[in-house]
């Protein structure tokens, strides 16, 4: 099992706990953590992205509110996804 773990931070950070278990019922405790992490990273969003892409050359941005590309909504989507092209 995998459990992703977020807490937002002062000046756009978020501390991310990535951490895998293990579960076995018949064992005590029935739950084992097998990894665990704790990383700071940059909470980016698209207001950041949007220029540094196309700075970076990168052109045709389309823009996501999840995986299964679904409209991103600055207010809604618990996720930013894109897609971005650069020319060779």
């Amino acid at each position: 099992m995998f459990l992703r773990l977020l807490r937002g931070l002062p000046d756009r950070r978020i501390q991310f706990v990535p951490t895998t278990l293990r579960l076995d019922p018949a064992a005590d405790p029935p739950v084992v953590v097998l990894a665990s992490r704790c990383v700071t990273l940059r909470a980016w969003v698209r207001a950041d992205l949007d220029p540094a892409l196309r700075d970076a050359g990168f052109s045709a941005v389309r823009w996501y509110g999840d995986m299964t590309g679904g409209d991103f909504d600055a207010d809604t989507s618990s996720d930013l996804v894109f897609v971005a092209t650069r020319p060779r």
